[in-house]
């Protein structure tokens, strides 16, 4: 996969930001476990939809809040419960929601 940043951050724009990346993530993940949840529920959602919008942590280089949206014309009272049971097997969001530990290892050249 192809990631850059756009000219105005010294990239050439040939592909998702990194962040872009991470809030396609979120979003695919819940999809996916949201509509494996309706299935467990036996409720269609054939047109489901995830959004993600991503909000920067003011003066800080990282995303602070994101607004996801969980869109589909299938009545509240049966989306909710598949959003809520989607969004506890959702390994993005639980992984943002309890952030890993990182560990790093720097191996240089001789």
């Amino acid at each position: 996969m192809r990631v850059d940043e756009p000219p105005e951050f010294g990239g050439g724009d040939t592909g998702p930001m990194p962040t872009e990346v991470l809030a396609a993530a979120l979003a695919s993940c819940l999809c996916l476990a949201v509509a494996w949840a309706a299935g467990k529920r036996r409720v269609e959602l054939p047109d489901l939809a995830v959004e993600v919008r991503p909000h920067r942590a003011p003066g800080e280089p990282r995303h602070g809040r994101y607004e996801v949206r969980v869109e589909s014309s299938a009545p509240s009272a049966l989306l909710d419960p598949c959003v809520e049971l989607g969004a506890r097997y959702c390994w993005v969001t639980n992984t943002l929601k309890t952030p890993p530990e990182i560990t790093y290892e720097v191996v240089g050249g001789a």
